[in-house]
């Protein structure tokens, strides 16, 4: 019987090749060290290698999309069928940012009417434009201001924007007024990653428990938070006088959520009650939760990282600039625990940042760059960062940059 090992390898259809040549002559076909390329023998051979390793593929697809741990190895499709049909978990879609707009006719050459979805802000000309969504006829008074929600062209965490990003009129165009956006109705969010969807899958073996263990809790959090919530933290016995208390926090990839996502989960889980007789509750008559966005920590990285002269360039930042987002986006509430802070509480080590900015091939490497790297800082220091139970890192790198080093022959 082969082993799970066997089933999840996959060769090249030249290795394959080989291992088909060396078969013929260990049972003693003639001549297989001269059929060189283009002889009928080598073609059969490595047409018959190709066909195996597309049968090995579709063996290591089925063998790794019936395990939770390997189904996203076999593909995206694999892992949303496996949450789907063994755990009755459906993969959580892109949804598109929801902004508030401000127009406001500056000019004093109003009053306007902006009609369902006649109007549309972006960043600057030639750029994705985000339309209002307005459902009926909004009236923009003559010098005065209205907000209008609109929504980004496409799903997905991209369409997030800061506050004021949105400054140019880019559709239904009003003559003297201008546009900025205030706020985030609905943060945009990608599809939901892997690891969450397969945390999602695990932690539902806790439903199935007596009284409410920690797992039950985390399920909920990412049911509940229907792709706004990718991490969540039980906190129990932080008040001995009420020991049935489960502190619940949450976070996403930008950092804490909104008040509306907090209000979701508490409701989901444990509705609060002011009056009467408890109703709804997922969790025994004695517990009770209460849930809370974590706390942004906001961390600048400043510095700048040393790179060859070709890997100067607006690019290869962005790309660094990824590689923390991506770190920020799966860190844990609370950090990790280590030596760094005496074992007490949680950190952003120092250490793992300067790795991510070091790994990407392109950074200049060698003694002669160390000090550089050095004076990178986390808020002003070259040392891990404390962060509290309920406190998440927000990377600010504003301050980060490359700077171009000579290739020393």
């Amino acid at each position: 019987m082969a082993t799970l090992q066997e089933l999840l390898t996959v060769k090249s259809p030249l290795e394959n090749f080989g291992d088909l040549v060396a078969t013929l002559a260990s049972v003693g076909f003639p001549n297989t060290t001269t059929w060189s390329t283009g002889t009928v023998p080598n073609a059969l051979l490595q047409t018959f290698g190709r066909a195996t390793t597309d049968l090995q593929q579709s063996r290591f697809n089925y063998a790794a999309g019936g395990l939770l741990d390997y189904a996203n190895l076999a593909g995206p499709e694999w892992l949303t069928q496996h949450a789907d049909q063994v755990f009755n978990n459906q993969r959580f879609p892109a949804t598109a940012a929801v902004l508030t707009v401000r127009f406001t006719d500056s000019a004093g050459t109003g009053p306007y009417t902006i009609s369902p979805g006649g109007a549309g802000v972006s960043i600057g000309p030639g750029l994705p434009v985000y339309r209002t969504i307005n459902t009926a006829n909004v009236v923009l008074p003559m010098g005065g201001f209205v907000d209008i929600s609109v929504r980004a062209p496409t799903p997905g965490a991209s369409g997030n924007l800061p506050n004021g990003a949105l400054v140019f009129f880019a559709a239904g165009v009003l003559p003297g007024v201008t546009v900025t956006n205030l706020a985030t109705v609905v943060a945009g969010t990608d599809e939901e990653d892997a690891a969450v969807l397969a945390t999602r899958c695990r932690s539902k073996w806790g439903l199935l428990g007596t009284g409410s263990p920690l797992p039950a809790y985390i399920n909920w959090a990412l049911f509940a938070g229907a792709g706004q919530v990718t991490k969540a933290r039980p906190r129990t016995n932080s008040d001995l006088n009420d020991p049935g208390l489960v502190e619940l926090y949450l976070a996403g990839p930008a950092g804490g959520v909104g008040a509306g996502t907090v209000t979701a989960v508490q409701t989901f889980i444990d509705p609060l009650v002011i009056t009467g007789e408890r109703v709804s509750s997922r969790i025994p008559e004695t517990a009770r939760c209460t849930v809370f966005s974590a706390i942004n920590k906001i961390i600048t990285v400043a510095g700048n990282v040393a790179v060859w002269p070709e890997y100067n360039n607006g690019t290869f930042l962005a790309q660094i600039l990824a590689d923390l987002a991506s770190y920020q986006s799966g860190f844990p509430i609370g950090g990790n625990y280590g030596p760094d802070t005496g074992g007490t509480s949680g950190y952003v080590p120092y250490s793992r940042l300067m790795q991510i900015l070091l790994q990407r091939s392109g950074v200049a490497q060698g003694p002669a760059q160390e000090l550089t790297f050095q004076q990178i800082a986390l808020n002003g220091l070259s040392a891990s960062v404390p962060l509290a139970f309920n406190e998440v890192p927000v990377f600010m790198v504003g301050g980060l940059g490359l700077t171009a080093v000579p290739r020393v022959v």
